[in-house]
């Protein structure tokens, strides 16, 4: 018999360094969040009660953040880091929105006590009150209105965060917010488990917008006994304020780029400030949400420390 020698079929080897974010150690952190907001979602659908339904379309946005992945990669793949890493970031911060939204109302049907009280107390303490906030706002409707523009347009603004941290390839920054930003869903659920509230405008009795009129009736409802069909989800949290939060981490997130730093610090200021305008939050909040802002930053800067980021080692 003769010795045939075949030749070796040609390997297939996968370069992962032209998907940099497969090696990056944030990544790893962002799926084990990601994991534990998922794993809490399962848990609220085979949890919540038959009266409470749910409208289909919010498993819409579902094939969007496969396609923003799926773009964030193949543009990463093909060496157009700053696309990808655009993408990639608005599929993390999209999937972390999505991830807990069933998890949030049924822990809205646990029906702790409200501490609505408590928190008006605080805001006396501190010689405040939500309600002659807003009054003092209604009666300067021009800037009562610009500042309900800006916050409503936060989601506008992170966008936008997120597109220049990608152009500037600055993805430390960009994985410690996405990070944070994640992080944040969590906490807030615990918040709501803890300390429910229904807002200052239950408190107060002063006059309602559409979006709080819902918000209420959805609370209501979930702590009742009534059907519930949710077609359009709205955040239930009110202590504390995430949009506080969320504020301070999208001016922190562009704290190395000096001009943009200044622009965001005051533009956020004002979103803050929106929160008591707008009348959707107490003063109590806002300092829940400032210092709950301080913890997520420390924490995602111990998350994703300077060395372990791929930019630092020279990969764009």
């Amino acid at each position: 018999m003769s010795n045939i020698n075949a030749p070796a079929l040609p390997g297939i080897e996968y370069d992962a360094s032209n998907l940099p974010m497969l090696r990056d150690p944030a990544t790893r952190v962002k799926t084990f969040i990601l994991a534990i907001a998922v794993g809490l979602n399962l848990w609220a659908l085979s949890s919540l009660p038959a009266r409470i339904t749910f409208a289909e379309v919010w498993w819409a946005p579902l094939p969007t953040i496969v396609i923003l992945a799926g773009a964030g990669m193949f543009c990463s793949y093909q060496k157009w880091s700053r696309v990808g890493m655009f993408f990639c970031a608005l599929a993390w911060v999209a999937a972390a929105g999505l991830s807990e939204i069933h998890a949030l109302y049924a822990v809205g049907t646990l029906g702790g006590p409200l501490v609505d009280g408590w928190l008006a107390h605080i805001d006396a303490s501190l010689g405040f009150c939500v309600a002659d906030m807003k009054a003092f706002a209604d009666s300067l409707p021009l800037a009562r209105n610009v500042l309900a523009v800006l916050y409503d347009g936060i989601i506008v603004q992170t966008f936008l965060v997120l597109l220049l941290l990608s152009l500037k390839r600055d993805r430390l920054s960009l994985n410690r917010f996405v990070v944070g930003f994640m992080i944040c869903e969590p906490l807030l659920l615990l918040s709501f488990l803890l300390a429910p509230a229904a807002g200052p405008f239950a408190q107060y009795g002063y006059d309602m917008t559409p979006m709080q009129a819902l918000y209420l009736g959805q609370l209501e409802a979930l702590r009742g006994t009534e059907a519930l069909h949710v077609a359009f989800p709205t955040g239930l949290v009110t202590f504390p304020s995430f949009h506080t939060t969320w504020a301070i981490l999208l001016a922190y997130a562009v704290r190395e780029h000096r001009g943009w730093f200044a622009f965001a610090m005051a533009i956020n200021a004002l979103v803050v400030l929106a929160t008591l305008t707008t009348g959707w939050h107490f003063l109590a909040d806002v300092i829940g949400g400032a210092v709950m802002a301080i913890f997520v930053i420390a924490a995602s800067n111990r998350l994703c420390p300077k060395q372990d980021d791929l930019s630092q080692a020279g990969v764009h």
